[in-house]
């Protein structure tokens, strides 16, 4: 890559211990698992010939940790972050398992890109999520700083970005913890690079 242009690397931060028991977390948080952090650090050295110059996590403690594991092991110094990298708030819908949420709500919730939760109490409905996470692409692209980018962020962050640039709105593409979309901002879009969607745990 040339020193004048732009790459955005989207990552999802590391295993949680929601993660780990498998309850949906939404804007809910939980600390990384050791695994969790193991997968950060495998994570900073599959990025380390990207040559990061800032890393933007969520505001959520999970994205928080996962960015910081990840600065510490490349000494990237500028380290920032923002609410519009958010996971999805999913409501009433937060903190139990996709069968507790069958049992309790009588609703089949399989995907956290589904529209079927929109009007439920609390959810943040699809299509301003995507206005949301696009908005803020858009604002760190206006800045015009060239360099790599770095946004630490979550499953349905990546599946929103991923699902709208290739317009495959119903595939369910699952984003493991610490895998990675390669981006190049363009002129009124992003090109995606390159998906990684393995576990770097077991590479």
């Amino acid at each position: 890559m040339q020193n004048n242009q732009t790459r955005y690397i989207i990552a999802r931060h590391g295993e949680t211990y929601s993660n780990l028991n498998r309850c949906w977390q939404g804007m809910g948080d939980s600390p990384l698992t050791e695994r969790g952090k193991k997968e950060a650090e495998s994570l900073a050295e599959r990025l380390k010939n990207y040559k990061i110059s800032k890393i933007i996590t969520s505001k959520l403690a999970r994205s928080v940790e996962t960015g910081k594991i990840i600065s510490e092991r490349l000494r990237v110094k500028e380290v920032l972050s923002s609410d519009q990298l958010n996971e999805r708030n999913l409501g009433i819908l937060e903190g139990y398992t996709t069968q507790e949420i069958r049992e309790k709500f009588g609703i089949e919730f399989t995907t956290i890109t589904s529209r079927d939760i929109d009007r439920l109490e609390g959810v943040e409905a699809w299509k301003p999520f995507v206005r949301r996470v696009f908005a803020y692409l858009e604002y760190v692209k206006n800045e015009n700083n060239p360099g790599t980018v770095l946004f630490v962020t979550h499953g349905g962050v990546m599946r929103c970005v991923f699902n709208t640039l290739t317009n495959t709105y119903e595939q369910k593409v699952l984003f493991n913890n610490c895998s990675y979309l390669v981006l190049h901002p363009e002129k009124g879009n992003c090109l995606i690079d390159s998906v990684n969607t393995m576990n770097h745990m077991e590479v």
